[in-house]
């Protein structure tokens, strides 16, 4: 029997993740979403072929340093976990196109972040960031980013020269003003109206959310 190339295990009420039995080599894709699980366990940075990894809605209050060895990842979903930081070796995911970071108590981002050139979405709503994370200046190829629900009171100047930018979402958050920058041009991105609601966690009980 040939090896899967999806491995679903959404919403199954799990708490830690046994080793598999079976050939996973040929696994692309890996579903963890609505669980309850605290951590991750090595054998996943052991899977050569992996390219979307979604653990949305768990317990995860960090990363552990084997998924640095998934190096062809370009989908990386971490939303309403309880990550506090990100690993400093997080920019070294250099083929992520789209990673959901939204719902966790993110107040920084890792300098190494910047080193993320393919990424292409960003979705940090629903944090704690009181300024837009530094190392985002370096993402020149980003077309969507999502900053709603955060404790913003400006967006630096620097956000009008990220040129690829199409959509920009600002709201909830404490701004007064935009730079002047993102006003005037009429090929800015949209911002400050669009409203980001959190997706709902699939299946995963009140126990298992942030």
């Amino acid at each position: 029997m040939p090896s899967p190339t999806t491995l679903d295990l959404t919403s199954r009420g799990l708490t830690e993740l046994p080793v598999p039995a079976g050939d996973l080599s040929g696994v692309t894709e890996l579903h963890l979403d609505g669980n309850a699980l605290a951590g991750l366990p090595d054998w996943i940075g052991d899977l050569p072929a992996l390219t979307t990894l979604s653990v949305s809605c768990n317990r995860l209050t960090e990363l552990p340093g084997s998924l640095r060895r998934l190096t062809g990842l370009t989908g990386l979903q971490l939303g309403h976990n309880r990550l506090g930081r990100l690993p400093d070796w997080f920019g070294e995911l250099t083929a992520l196109t789209d990673v959901h970071l939204f719902g966790n108590g993110l107040t920084a981002l890792p300098e190494s972040f910047g080193d993320l050139a393919a990424l292409r979405n960003l979705h940090l709503f629903e944090n704690a960031f009181t300024e837009v994370p530094p190392a985002v200046r370096r993402l020149r190829g980003l077309t969507g980013l999502w900053l709603s629900d955060n404790r913003l009171t400006a967006v630096p100047e620097w956000v009008g020269d990220l040129t690829a930018l199409v959509r920009l979402a600002l709201d909830r958050n404490r701004l007064t003003a935009l730079p002047e920058q993102l006003n005037a041009s009429p090929h800015s991105p949209r911002s400050g109206s669009t409203t980001t609601r959190s997706p709902r966690c699939p299946g995963a009980s009140a126990a298992s959310r942030p």
